[in-house]
């Protein structure tokens, strides 16, 4: 229920007047069949019954009354709801508390507007206090009812809410599945291909020369690439031997303009996470950050627990953008495709943040709960 919580505060006042129509438009209902049900009964029992419009200000005066309060006893409910680890004694004691006060409110307001407002008030009363006593005495179970009525159905749309979102998460992830499935079935031909062509590549060129000793390294980088984009996850060691895969070719291409440093304790390689997304990273950290300068740069590669996260971060040298605007231009489909994957396997827990550093460098931490490290690649 964090969540909506997290919605109240966001909007409030949207919220709150959302409620509150809910609540008046259930009260003018109310309102009506009470006065209707009050002119029957003097049919029935052979009385004359008031006029109608004054029937119709009693009812509403009650109901609206109690509708005036029914945001708050939502707000109450959200904020100090029975799912959120809190002790169950605790909240319902708590609650307990919240329904008197609401009782004692309501019965206050619903006196002033007897007393003040309504035609014959002063005189049903009787007086101002002792009429207020009298409502206390007859009406407080209903009145506690009427909280837990309320409170009952704001926990009821908040499961239905969440319910809702969580289907259509799963809906999403078998959407993007089934998308992944079709494209790996309209690719299924290429890898063979490319590996056919690499080969051939191979035999042409002389023995143990330079150039036949990067193709092959070329077919040993791309094969496990193609193998780990069959699976939904993977666990951070396969992910770290693409990476210096991939590193080890740039470096032949960059030569000694490109330094890198690769920091992961053992204990972590069995971290959980999207299959192919810390490669991207790399890649944008070369492309965006070290080959646009002519003196080179570094590409830092580091795993870390940092209190109940795990963050999986790659900081590179960045001198000649001139703002992370320009950086995140470039290259926002990849990291807007890598907050999507890391939102499909866990949710709020994990997320992708970029920033500039002052040191001339830009960082891109993946931030994962604690769970990750736990469990085996999908």
């Amino acid at each position: 229920m964090q969540a909506d919580v997290d919605s109240i505060q966001r909007h409030p006042t949207t919220l709150l007047w959302r409620v509150l129509a809910i609540a008046f438009s259930l009260a003018t209902v109310l309102a009506v069949m009470g006065a209707s049900q009050s002119h029957a009964y003097y049919a029935v029992n052979g009385g004359t019954p008031p006029p109608w419009s004054q029937s119709l200000l009693w009812s509403a005066a009650q109901w609206y009354a109690c509708a005036a309060f029914v945001p708050f006893v939502a707000l109450l409910g959200m904020r100090f709801s029975f799912s959120d680890g809190a002790r169950l004694p605790g909240r319902v004691a708590l609650h307990i508390v919240f329904a008197l006060g609401f009782a004692f409110a309501h019965l206050l307001l619903q006196t002033m507007i007897i007393w003040f407002v309504l035609p014959g008030g002063r005189a049903f009363l009787g007086g101002f206090g002792t009429g207020m006593l009298t409502l206390l005495a007859t009406s407080l179970q209903w009145e506690l009812l009427s909280y837990a009525v309320v409170l009952a159905a704001v926990h009821v749309a908040v499961y239905l809410r969440r319910a809702q979102t969580e289907a259509l998460a799963r809906r999403e992830a078998q959407t993007q599945t089934a998308l992944a499935q079709l494209d790996a079935l309209k690719r299924q031909m290429q890898p063979h291909f490319l590996f056919n062509a690499l080969n051939a590549l191979v035999s042409m060129q002389a023995e143990d020369s330079p150039e036949q000793r990067f193709t092959l390294r070329l077919a040993e980088t791309l094969r496990p690439l193609f193998e780990s984009g069959q699976r939904a996850s993977a666990v951070l060691a396969d992910e770290l031997r693409l990476v210096d895969a991939y590193l080890h070719i740039e470096r032949v291409r960059l030569g000694t303009r490109l330094r890198t440093t690769i920091a992961v304790p053992e204990s972590l390689h069995g971290t959980v996470l999207p299959s192919l997304i810390l490669q991207p990273l790399v890649e944008n950290a070369v492309t965006h950050g070290v080959s646009t300068d002519p003196q080179g740069g570094e590409v830092s590669l580091q795993a870390y627990r940092d209190g109940a996260q795990i963050v999986v971060e790659v900081v590179n040298t960045w001198r000649h953008v001139a703002s992370t605007q320009d950086r995140s231009c470039n290259n926002g489909v990849a990291l807007d495709n890598c907050r999507r994957r890391l939102a499909l396997m866990y949710g709020e827990s994990a997320r992708l943040e970029t920033r500039a550093l002052p040191n001339e460098s830009f960082r891109a931490a993946i931030i994962l709960p604690t769970a990750a490290a736990v469990g085996d690649a999908a």
